[in-house]
């Protein structure tokens, strides 16, 4: 079924497919399942059980970091989920978080000094952009409605610029009440977004607000947008103090990552594992076999991370273009910020 759901997601984006990815694919998931009956056997030896409550609760999360039951729904259907196997997946990361914080508890954090030399070794990487931390209630619009629809969107639109530009008004609950995008129940936050990721039109307009104000009614290709910026970020370089807690984070995580990859590697040395003859012929995982989750931990590709994390394995669209929210051009990382996919 993984392999399966994975060949109908690339032929939906028109990938082309050939026996040698499906092979690449049957090899992944083939260390996917190895791995996860590994973590399984692991946890009953270090006797770790996840309660239902906790798992509720991180069910709950991942379902508001993806936007709500809606999106969760559509989501689902196009990954060929239901929602017990989210829940399960969400319970197998959760144990496979609990290894993790096991196998690394007792590893120090990195040092001010090791932290201040990977700055002095990697200057560039904290020379920042212009940029500007932004909020918006999106009103979606297809881009082939009929016309009275894009005049419903556009005076439902402006009836909540109205109510935004009042005194006192909250613009973060009035996101949350009417925002029909994913950062909706966030309140509308996009984080803090830099020049050439958005589409023109909403850059333009994001990059021309002094902080606390509110814009007008903006039109892109995903719908009616009002956006307030509440800070801007000059361009320059970063000073070590700004980014020295952060480094030592990121340094101590990379350093548990490679302690828990290197537990995966002896587990698996040391079981009986009988491989399927023939083997598919591809290029073989890392040892790893592509388990890596937020924070440094390691997880099974596709995994949901509870409450946040990495977002790419999720199976909802969050708040990137492709979900219709995020004015964002491109794919997360990055692409041609004269080009944003159409929302689904």
């Amino acid at each position: 079924k993984l392999i399966e759901t994975q060949r109908q997601q690339m032929a939906a984006q028109g990938q082309p497919i050939n026996d040698q990815m499906i092979n690449a694919m049957k090899t992944k998931v083939l260390d996917y399942l190895i791995n996860l009956e590994l973590f399984k056997q692991e946890a009953v030896k270090r006797g770790i059980e996840i309660p239902e409550t906790e798992v509720d609760q991180a069910f709950k999360e991942e379902v508001a970091r993806m936007g709500g039951p809606a999106q969760l729904q559509q989501a689902l259907t196009q990954r060929g989920w239901t929602e017990v196997e989210l829940k399960d997946r969400v319970r197998q990361y959760l144990i496979i978080r609990k290894i993790h914080d096991d196998v690394t508890a007792d590893m120090p954090s990195a040092t001010e000094e090791e932290a201040r030399a990977y700055f002095e070794q990697n200057q560039a990487q904290f020379n920042v952009q212009e940029s500007v931390h932004a909020y918006h209630i999106l009103i979606k619009v297809d881009q082939n409605a009929p016309e009275d629809k894009v005049k419903e969107a556009e005076k439902k639109i402006n009836e909540i610029l109205i109510e935004a530009r009042k005194t006192g008004a909250d613009f973060q609950e009035l996101a949350r009440k009417y925002s029909e995008g994913p950062s909706g129940p966030k309140g509308g936050d996009l984080g803090t977004v830099t020049k050439g990721r958005m589409v023109p039109a909403f850059e333009e307009a994001a990059f021309a607000l002094e902080p606390g104000k509110i814009s007008g009614v903006i039109k892109t290709q995903f719908g009616f947008h009002i956006i307030k910026v509440t800070e801007r970020i000059g361009a320059g370089a970063r000073k070590f103090e700004d980014v020295k807690d952060n480094l030592i984070q990121m340094l101590t995580s990379k350093t548990k990552e490679e302690q828990f990859t290197t537990f995966i590697a002896q587990l698996k040395a040391g079981a009986n594992i009988t491989y399927p003859n023939p083997l598919p012929q591809a290029s073989p995982p890392g040892p790893g076999g592509g388990y890596r989750g937020g924070g440094g931990q390691q997880m099974p590709p596709g995994h949901p991370p509870p409450g946040g994390g990495q977002k790419k394995p999720t199976p909802g669209a969050g708040d990137n273009p492709q979900g219709g929210d995020n004015p964002h051009a491109g794919t997360p990382g990055g692409s041609s910020p004269k080009k944003a996919p159409e929302p689904k």
